[in-house]
């Protein structure tokens, strides 16, 4: 049993032992850069080394050797209160001492040899966190003197140049020299400092970005609302008119006389259906990438069918696939009457209207017709507005009329659809167009559009129009300069 005993005592010992060690080691390594601190820490730890010896180095009552006392003694005396006090607040402030310290404390109340291994396990911890504060010792701020932080200044503002600094250091060692300093004088900032990305842009800083497109304005399309449209679900519209009546009119019949009789063809006619189309080929990435193009371009397609469409109904030259416009339909050209020609003085052309009016109301045979409207271009409309007498005063009603442009009850439409110097008088309720399909989109791929990331757009509308022959006395078309030298008294 004494012989167990001694042999944890020993152990007991060593172990004391390497914690002074340790501890010893980490004093030293805390003060390397204060001598006060390092007289302090060899002295402490020479006096923790001894304590701990002087309470476990006896087995029994922990009696003191007489030597020992006198050496903790002589350490005390050398050890300057200030340098003591400097030291301790040194280390009570660090945590690895803090850690040391406690393990001190355990080692002093253990009393297993299972205390003793923990103990050991801690002791090596704390050495591997010495042993890396020796490897990496923090390094003191390189100071400067003015000199060198005068040339770091001067090199931070020329960078990579050399030339000032060799001509600095030249006046440094006390050589003639001259240097000239290109130092940036400061400006009042304003938003010209802001620079773009791209050369001579607005900067994307100042700007506010509108997420729309300003599409190009045109022409608005008028043709549809003002004829007769409807729906028609052939290749052909077939329509069947009366032709050559015989004797055309009904007779007064006497008693016992023969009746009059009459008869008429019946003659089949036909206009065929006609294709508009328009297409737009984009790419994969710009659909997905720019939030409003799809709808852009799909109203711009709308738009240039219906344009088109317009276009075809006024001057369609109905050769396939054109439509079979107002114009090239067979319409009566102004031909001056004879109670009219050469015989108005000063003919303007509100007279050259208002004649073809009259020859549309007194057309015979097939007619008359009650026309409703004259087209004509923006320009020639304000030279109705502009019209003189022979005094130089307005032309005033009632020619126009404050529910707006009426020329003998016929309403004025103006658009630059119609060429300058071109005018229709007309009934446009006889003017007919059938839809056999209105304005569509559809989107898909052609060629090799699948394998490049394209997509096209295409919108198209398939249509008729036409003017029965019955009805053609219900236009007359013309153009005012000839006209109006039609109607003007020599």
């Amino acid at each position: 049993m004494r012989r167990h005993k001694i042999k944890f005592n020993t152990r007991m010992r060593a172990g004391f032992a390497a914690i002074a060690f340790l501890f010893t080691i980490f004093i030293f390594s805390a003060c390397m850069d204060d001598p006060a601190g390092i007289v302090a820490g060899s002295s402490l730890a020479g006096l923790f080394a001894i304590s701990i010896h002087r309470d476990q180095g006896t087995g029994g009552g922990g009696v003191a050797d007489p030597k020992e006392t006198a050496l903790i003694e002589k350490i005390k005396t050398e050890i300057d209160g200030k340098i003591a006090t400097k030291f301790k607040a040194l280390l009570d402030t660090d945590v690895s001492y803090v850690e040391m310290k406690g393990l001190i404390e355990k080692a002093k109340a253990a009393k297993t040899e299972e205390d003793l291994t923990k103990l050991k396990t801690q002791i090596e911890e704390i050495g591997m966190k010495v042993a890396a504060m020796k490897e990496t010792p923090a390094q003191a701020p390189v100071r400067k003197n003015y000199a060198q932080a005068f040339i770091d200044g001067i090199k931070g503002l020329y960078g990579a140049d050399d030339k000032p600094l060799d001509e600095l250091r030249k006046l440094i060692a006390g050589e003639k020299t001259k240097i000239i300093l290109n130092v940036k004088a400061p400006a009042t900032m304003t938003t010209a400092n802001v620079t773009p990305t791209t050369p001579g842009a607005i900067p994307f800083t100042l700007a506010d970005f509108e997420a729309s497109l300003t599409r190009l304005v045109r022409r608005v399309p008028y043709l549809a609302e003002l004829i007769n449209v409807g729906r028609t679900n052939s290749k052909h519209v077939v329509w069947v008119e009366q032709a050559n009546a015989d004797p055309g009119a009904a007779a007064n019949t006497a008693e016992g006389a023969a009746k009059q009789q009459g008869d008429f063809d019946l003659i089949e006619r036909t206009c065929p259906v006609e294709k508009i189309t328009y297409f737009v080929k984009v790419s994969k990435e710009m659909l997905e990438d720019v939030s409003f193009i799809q709808a852009e371009i799909e109203n711009e397609i709308m738009e240039l069918l219906r344009l088109r469409l317009d276009q075809q109904i006024l001057e369609g030259s109905a050769v396939t696939p054109q439509l079979k416009g107002i114009l090239n339909s067979g319409i009566p050209v102004f031909v001056a009457p004879a109670q009219f020609a050469l015989l108005i003085p000063n003919a303007n052309n509100f007279d050259v209207i208002r004649v073809a009016i009259s020859i549309i109301e007194s057309a015979d045979p097939n007619g008359p017709f009650m026309p409703n409207m004259v087209i004509m271009h923006p320009q020639d409309v304000a030279a109705l507005d502009l019209a003189k007498d022979s005094t130089g005063a307005y032309v005033l009603p009632p020619f126009i009329m404050p529910g707006g442009r009426l020329i003998s009850g016929v309403r004025v439409v103006a658009n630059i659809g119609v060429p300058i110097d071109t005018y229709v008088v007309g009934d446009f309720t006889k003017s007919n167009l059938r839809m056999r399909e209105d304005a569509t989109m559809t989107m898909g791929h052609e060629n090799d559009d699948f394998t490049k990331n394209l997509v096209t757009i295409l919108g198209e509308i398939r249509a008729v129009h036409y003017i029965k022959s019955n009805h053609l006395k219900a236009f007359v078309k013309g153009d005012f300069t000839n006209d109006r030298a039609a109607l003007l008294a020599p």
